[in-house]
């Protein structure tokens, strides 16, 4: 669902002939009527959140840390002869 949502997004600005045989008509009305029968309840989207969310985080996290600071020039350690 959320690349077909991307895939909506992208071509929000479509210039569409609006006939029975444009396909990005066709996926945009499919995606729609898939929103309309989505209805999961709360626990679902709590446990998908922890999931997926969750990884994604520590992940994130990871990539962004300072990886200087545990150095010895984080540290600011001088070397002496």
């Amino acid at each position: 669902m959320i690349l077909r949502f991307c895939f909506v997004i992208v071509h929000f600005d479509y210039n569409c002939t609006h006939d029975d045989n444009c396909p990005v008509c066709t996926l945009i009305h499919n995606f729609k009527n898939d929103l309309t029968g989505f209805n999961p309840s709360l626990v679902e989207i709590v446990i998908t959140m922890l999931v997926l969310l969750s990884p994604i985080t520590i992940y994130l996290n990871n990539r962004t840390a300072d990886k200087k600071k545990y150095t010895l020039i984080g540290l600011k350690v001088e070397l002496s002869n």
